[in-house]
């Protein structure tokens, strides 16, 4: 459990520092266009590899795309906006604030019970990734905030989703999969001149790119999803309790 969780936070660390340097020479819904397409067609492979089923219901096809505007397809733009002018280490601070919304949300929602120390944990694991970030460091506030705030909330309605679908019988693998082929066409839409982005930005800015799609939105959002939901299932505790073991509080935030 150690090892796939801290997998996933050494993965979507990454997310940060390669978003800058590529978001520089690519706007933010072309290269969230980009980095959707990387990982649908990735988790496509996977997914005929596994034999994922397909969508048992219009309503369900509904549900899976409205996961996917939300955790990839809208979430793309917003973070990509936000990291344009915020630094890293504050980009990470107020993503920090997905886990805490998603429990509290989460709480209310589906009348889990969050206890005194849950909400102790959660509030002591945001003070300290706080003061962690601006030791010796710089806090920069300014309209990148607000968009990278909106790109945690954002985040939070596709975790509660996420645990929606997984209810109704869905594996991790085909919620990421449909959801991930949802936001590629959102952002396609959206962004229709990506592809002609990626061939101007560069060879280094284009591997960054299918980087961030592959391994970041992909594979690291696999890990947590698939490691998180295995780990409640065995242990047979309510979702929202998951959302305060300090093990898995960094992956319970998005990249």
């Amino acid at each position: 459990m150690h090892l796939f969780a801290g997998s996933t936070i050494l993965i979507w660390s990454t997310a940060f520092p390669v978003t800058k340097i590529v978001g520089g020479a690519i706007p933010p819904a072309e290269l969230g266009a980009i980095r959707c397409v990387a990982a649908a067609v990735f988790l496509c492979i996977i997914g005929a590899a596994e034999h994922i089923r397909r969508p048992r219901s219009l309503g369900d096809c509904c549900l899976l795309a409205l996961a996917g505007a939300l955790g990839f397809g809208f979430y793309m733009i917003f973070f990509n906006t936000g990291m344009k002018t915020l630094t890293s280490a504050t980009s990470s601070l107020v993503i920090a604030t997905t886990p805490v919304m998603t429990a509290l949300a989460a709480s209310w929602l589906y009348k889990e019970h969050l206890s005194r120390t849950g909400y102790l944990a959660i509030v002591s694991a945001f003070i300290g990734v706080m003061i962690l970030l601006l030791w010796n460091g710089v806090l920069s506030i300014n309209t990148g905030v607000i968009w990278m705030f909106g790109a945690a909330v954002l985040f939070c309605g596709y975790n509660l989703l996420n645990r929606k679908l997984q209810a109704m019988g869905y594996s991790s693998m085909e919620i990421m999969t449909y959801a991930m082929i949802s936001a590629a066409v959102i952002l396609m839409i959206a962004a229709p001149h990506a592809f002609g982005e990626f061939r101007r930005a560069g060879l280094q800015n284009a591997l960054l790119a299918i980087y961030l799609g592959i391994a970041v939105s992909a594979a690291g959002q696999s890990i947590r999803d698939g490691r998180a939901y295995q780990r409640r299932d065995q242990l047979h505790v309510p979702d929202a309790s998951r959302h305060h073991d300090p093990r898995l509080h960094h992956a319970q935030r998005g990249p």
